[in-house]
């Protein structure tokens, strides 16, 4: 019996017409690395930010995939998830990798550290300080440590300036942006988190004052909740 091969043939495709959307909070968050690639990309877009206010009134409107956010509309139709959204940003921005095994490799990244956060939730502060303190020392010690050293082997095995393909990927951004948000929310939690992965805390600060970076964050971070990273 005859197999039946399938190929997918790669496309150029023009920039769609419509400028997207990008919704999230008024923070920098999951959003974050999405924004940061249209920007570093040059691609213009609209950039909506709600208050938590505002978000509890919208959310149970049709339009939102799931009641998530951050959700990119592009023309008439809404997609959600945080590492699509990032993706189709970085695609069209030309800082996503354009070779199968880099896609492969770039996607193993970003979708690394929906498994650290599973470990982080418990740590956040919800309700009850005694369970969050203790939880905050188990992913301290013993929970973050591993993935911060898988993190810092992939970065070296990518040449050890960026992850993939030796230029700047959302990868990178993606990256830089997670553990920004340790710091932020894991309070009296710094730098110093990152001197067991020389290597990985490099990384972070040469995202940290890429120029383009650090000229966006500069423009639309301020008086949020992680302004500061």
């Amino acid at each position: 019996r005859r197999r039946t091969q399938i190929h997918w043939v790669p496309v150029s495709k023009p920039m769609p017409t419509d400028t997207p959307t990008l919704y999230y909070l008024n923070l920098r968050g999951r959003a974050e690395p999405a924004r940061l690639c249209f920007y570093l990309g040059g691609i213009e877009f609209k950039d909506v930010r709600y208050s938590f206010e505002e978000w509890a009134q919208k959310k149970s409107e049709p339009q939102w995939p799931n009641g998530q956010l951050p959700v990119l509309q592009i023309g008439d139709n809404f997609y959600a998830q945080s590492v699509a959204v990032a993706t189709y940003a970085a695609r069209v921005a030309g800082l996503y990798p354009k070779d199968f095994e880099g896609m492969l490799k770039c996607d193993q990244i970003m979708n690394m550290t929906g498994d650290m956060e599973k470990d982080l939730v418990p740590a956040l502060d919800t309700g009850d300080p005694v369970k969050a303190a203790a939880a905050k020392e188990e992913f301290l010690k013993n929970k973050l440590p591993p993935w911060l050293a898988q993190l810092e082997k992939q970065l070296t095995k990518g040449g050890g300036k960026y992850f993939v393909g030796g230029c700047l990927s959302v990868a990178d951004l993606w990256v830089y942006n997670w553990i920004g948000g340790i710091f932020v929310y894991l309070t009296g939690v710094d730098k110093t988190l990152l001197d067991p992965t020389p290597v990985l805390k490099a990384h972070y600060d040469s995202i940290d004052t890429h120029p383009k970076v650090a000229e966006y964050t500069a423009k639309t971070a301020k008086g949020m909740i992680d302004e500061t990273y």
